[in-house]
């Protein structure tokens, strides 16, 4: 719905190593606040849009997208990152991998062979 609404100001690309791994499983919901998470903290433009990549690297699932931060705007209350963290690592035993190298922001996570991971 997000590219319906930005066209050509957004961009995404999807790259699945093994689609054998598709079979697995990732905390529900935790994909979509990542995205709206890039869309709500970055500038972007026709010109110069906003890239996002979701990619399976091994056995984990990335989300990442280049840094092109708002000056000011929304008002954030920075807990969604830590509350998905959090979530992740109660279900599955797992740390979520956060990296951000001031270009690239990126959040990875093993993708689990069974949806109740931590029973």
């Amino acid at each position: 719905m997000q590219k319906i609404r930005f066209g050509e100001a957004l961009e995404w690309n999807l790259n699945i190593e093994n689609p054998e791994l598709l079979k697995g499983f990732v905390p529900s919901f935790s994909l979509q606040p990542l995205l709206e998470n890039a869309i709500k903290h970055n500038i972007f433009t026709k010109e110069t849009p906003l890239k996002l990549m979701i990619e399976q690297q091994g056995n984990f699932i990335s989300v990442s997208n280049a840094i092109n931060l708002r000056n000011a705007g929304e008002t954030s209350t920075k807990s969604g990152l830590s509350n998905l963290a959090e979530r992740y690592q109660l279900w599955s035993g797992e740390e979520t991998i956060i990296k951000n190298n001031g270009k690239l922001f990126s959040v990875s996570f093993k993708i689990m062979s069974h949806e109740n991971s931590n029973n």
